[in-house]
């Protein structure tokens, strides 16, 4: 092999690097994406959850309330909680 066909070799050779460099490039900038996109999910999940909580919390408030209503209109008994 002569010093033409080597230098012509190596002359691919480093443009299939260029392209497998620009490869890799997109595939960090996408994977970059793909774990922003994930934690903007996980934040996402953690909001629901607390106002899932809150709406928890609520609810058994307002079960409190009706069971005294309920209790005061005696339509439960005092005693057991229950419709008598």
């Amino acid at each position: 092999m002569n010093n033409a066909a080597v230098l012509d070799y190596l002359r691919r050779l480093d443009g299939r690097f260029d392209g497998l460099d620009q490869r890799l490039d997109e595939l960090v900038s996408r994977v970059g994406g793909l774990e922003r996109g994930q934690a903007d999910l996980r934040l996402d999940v953690a909001e629901v959850h607390v106002a899932l909580t809150g709406v928890s919390l609520r609810l058994d408030h307002l079960d409190g309330r009706l069971r005294r209503i309920e209790q005061r209109l005696n339509l439960l008994d005092a005693a057991t909680g229950r419709t008598p």
